[in-house]
């Protein structure tokens, strides 16, 4: 049977809300064959189990897709068909014998831990006690984390992650802070972020070298911020592709190297984001391998090395936008390259690139 929590409901603003709904429905609507206790449990099951459908302002129900529970670090994602009105599960990793299949329920990742439980806890009426959730670091990713501002070196974070209000520390110098002075010093930073320009990349570059000294780099708000610069480089006005210097190429594949970094701690798999990020950054990665081998910057080996990394990477790719496992049946470096020259949804470009290397005598 699916939640309709309406007796948490009834203690929250939503709840008037909710009662104007069912008067309106009772009365406007003539649905007199249906009692208030019923209107109300069916407006509950539908805003607790429900989810948006892509492409139309709209919300779907799915009674057995209801039945997976939540984890933000989920291993499987949901895809909704808005033109069959169908549910997908796929599974975004391997997913063990008996290991319970799970889903985000939320939309994104870049919410610090306070925002995350805070926003989960109002829409679906529960608190999260999944791996990130209960781990003070998040997984390692750090993604809620302040700089101590008395030491200046260490880590601050909560001490008692799924304790609402807990005092939050340092692991250096174990200095405290109570969780409304860290959401003040991120509010601060947040609407500093909101002043500068969103395509300025000079004042967003300079911002960062600033507020990683008050915020930890892979702090959910700066990671936004560099996701952001990485779409710039290639895309702002006087940084479009073809205008990028080496050191702005490099920036961007550095940008793209910390979000996966950041990324596969918290959203580990075959994913959408992955791909794209592979597929963008990857036609730089092949170029400048290219170049540095004809100017002897590097040996035929470490030439072939650098190929492999990213051919694994544009797999990957294809996998993650496709939505599929992509199917590698060789080792073999050569037959893996002319496989993905293939591949239509890499395009013309990607395919260009790598029909080059295949002439290569070295790439076997």
């Amino acid at each position: 049977m699916l939640m309709d929590n309406v007796d948490i409901v009834k203690e929250t603003e939503d709840w008037a809300i909710q009662e104007k709904a069912v008067k309106f429905l009772r009365s406007r609507c003539e649905s007199e064959e249906f009692t208030e206790e019923e209107i109300h449990r069916a407006l509950g099951i539908f805003k607790s189990n429900s989810c948006n459908i892509a492409g139309f302002r709209a919300r779907a129900l799915f009674p057995t897709f209801s039945l997976i529970n939540h984890s933000c670090v989920r291993n499987a994602r949901h895809i909704v068909s808005s033109t069959e009105g169908i549910m997908e599960v796929v599974a975004q990793r391997d997913i063990k014998a008996g290991e319970e299949i799970n889903v985000r329920y939320t939309t994104g990742v870049l919410e610090t831990i306070t925002n995350r439980r805070k926003n989960i806890q109002s829409q679906w009426h529960f608190d999260c006690a999944c791996i990130r959730c209960s781990d003070n670091a998040e997984c390692s990713s750090y993604a809620s984390a302040i700089i101590c501002q008395k030491c200046r070196k260490g880590k601050v974070m909560p001490k008692s992650p799924l304790e609402q209000g807990c005092v939050w520390t340092c692991d250096s110098c174990e200095h405290s802070n109570t969780e409304i002075e860290v959401e003040n010093i991120v509010e601060k930073i947040k609407q500093s972020i909101e002043k500068i320009p969103d395509k300025d990349v000079t004042k967003l570059e300079n911002f960062l070298k600033i507020a990683e000294n008050i915020l930890h780099p892979n702090h959910c708000l700066l990671v936004g911020v560099k996701m952001n610069l990485f779409g710039l480089y290639g895309a702002a006005p006087g940084l479009q592709l073809q205008q990028l210097s080496q050191a702005q190429i490099a920036r961007k594949i550095q940008l793209a190297d910390e979000y996966v970094g950041f990324m596969e701690k918290l959203d580990p798999g075959l994913t959408a984001w992955k791909g794209q990020i592979f597929y963008e950054v990857n036609r730089f990665k092949i170029v400048i391998n290219m170049q540095n081998l004809q100017a002897q910057k590097v040996s035929i080996d470490q030439f072939v090395k650098t190929l492999e990394k990213s051919v694994t990477e544009l797999e990957q790719a294809v996998a993650g936008i496709a939505g599929e496992k992509y199917s590698v049946t060789t080792t073999n470096l050569r037959e893996r390259v002319g496989m993905l020259a293939k591949v239509q949804l890499l395009g013309e470009g990607y395919k260009m690139l790598l029909n080059t290397c295949l002439k290569m005598p070295f790439v076997k």
